[in-house]
């Protein structure tokens, strides 16, 4: 089974590295069949690394099912990330 937090953050910071930007610019996540643990992954990453903000982008048909998308907006404000 695939360690998706370590995807998460994996990709993120390969993204961040590839453009040369600090962290605290807008990190993108791509992917498909996003559930709610791929969701819950990206807020524990932002509170390790803490940056100033944090914008998250997804697209519509890429959850997995509706309740994945429907809780993504909760858990993340949650975890201080608005901006979605």
């Amino acid at each position: 089974m695939k360690n998706v937090a370590a995807s998460v953050r994996q990709r993120l910071l390969n993204e961040v590295e590839f453009e040369e930007r600090p962290f605290n610019e807008i990190p993108r996540y791509y992917a498909d069949n996003i559930t709610l643990d791929t969701v819950k992954n990206i807020a524990k990453f932002k509170e390790e690394l803490k940056p100033e903000f944090m914008n998250v982008v997804f697209k519509d048909s890429n959850f997995v099912d509706d309740n994945a998308k429907t809780n993504t907006f909760p858990v993340l404000r949650q975890h201080g990330i608005d901006d979605v």
